[in-house]
């Protein structure tokens, strides 16, 4: 169950989310640690792990509860009751990024660096955190989820628009049977983001394991590229997809704009609370 205790927005997020919002595509590059085994020169040689930072380009999929509005989308939606300061990427179960971020059979964890560049008001925003993970089975009482709904929990908030009172009002007023419908679902908001991916994108999860050898194949059967699934529920692609849940911690923002007085803040969460810090740019 999402949290019942009101909650007021990140100072950074409305300027971040106004910025964001006019992004033709909102796409920002994604910082992880990967440990890569290597042999000392001692003797006899061992396995050392050496840090090595990785960076890809992902696309923002919105705030965790907010999915935007996409006509194109078939998947039943929750009642928009819940806000957050959750950002969210989807990826594929088998890349290696999951693994950096603490592994999906731990529900992630590890630490990322997500840095956007906003060219029309010349800010830039580095946001760092932990990274988690949710799949087909968010709502299960296992312990990995457990840990992921916690996480997320503490960084949600009711909705305090029109369409967000009134759904509560209705959850209020209805009864036990009606409730077990319209209840916000971990679930069906992981579904809602599989189906807001095009056909062809919902089928990339049904490729080959990302970064294996070519000349090894597909692998198991039905996996292949070039393949559209209809199905929010296509058995293969919804084992691979998964939503990542980038929960901040301080949040670097700077603002040039105005080349001869740059401006520059650090946000930071403690207990809970936000607080703020002018720096030089």
């Amino acid at each position: 169950m999402p949290p019942t205790s009101l909650k007021s927005a990140a100072p950074w997020r409305a300027p971040f989310h106004s910025q964001v919002s006019k992004l033709s595509m909102p796409a920002f590059t994604i910082s992880t640690i990967h440990d890569d085994p290597m042999k000392t020169t001692t003797s006899p040689p061992v396995t050392a792990v050496r840090p090595q930072p990785r960076a890809r380009t992902v696309v923002f999929r919105g705030f965790w509860g907010e999915l935007p509005a996409n006509p194109h989308n078939p998947a039943p939606r929750n009642p928009q009751y819940w806000q957050s300061e959750v950002l969210c990427i989807t990826t594929d179960v088998r890349m290696a990024k999951v693994d950096e971020l603490g592994g999906d059979e731990n529900g992630g964890g590890g630490l990322f660096e997500a840095v956007f560049w906003m060219p029309d008001t010349m800010t830039q925003w580095r946001i760092r955190g932990r990274g988690y993970f949710l799949g087909q089975d968010a709502d299960d009482d296992v312990d990995k989820c457990s840990l992921v709904r916690d996480q997320v929990q503490s960084r949600m908030w009711r909705a305090s628009s029109e369409e967000g009172q009134e759904c509560r009002q209705g959850l209020e007023e209805s009864s036990e049977t009606d409730r077990a419908t319209k209840l916000w679902s971990w679930a069906r908001e992981v579904t809602a983001h599989f189906g807001n991916l095009s056909p062809m994108m919902r089928g990339s999860f049904r490729n080959p394991a990302p970064g294996t050898a070519l000349s090894s194949g597909p692998g198991r059967k039905g996996l292949g590229q070039g393949q559209s699934v209809e199905d929010l529920h296509d058995a293969l692609a919804r084992e691979n997809f998964r939503v990542v849940l980038l929960v901040p911690d301080e949040v670097d923002y700077v603002d040039l704009s105005d080349s001869s007085k740059a401006k520059r803040w650090l946000y930071t969460i403690d207990g809970g609370e936000w607080g703020a810090q002018e720096l030089w740019p």
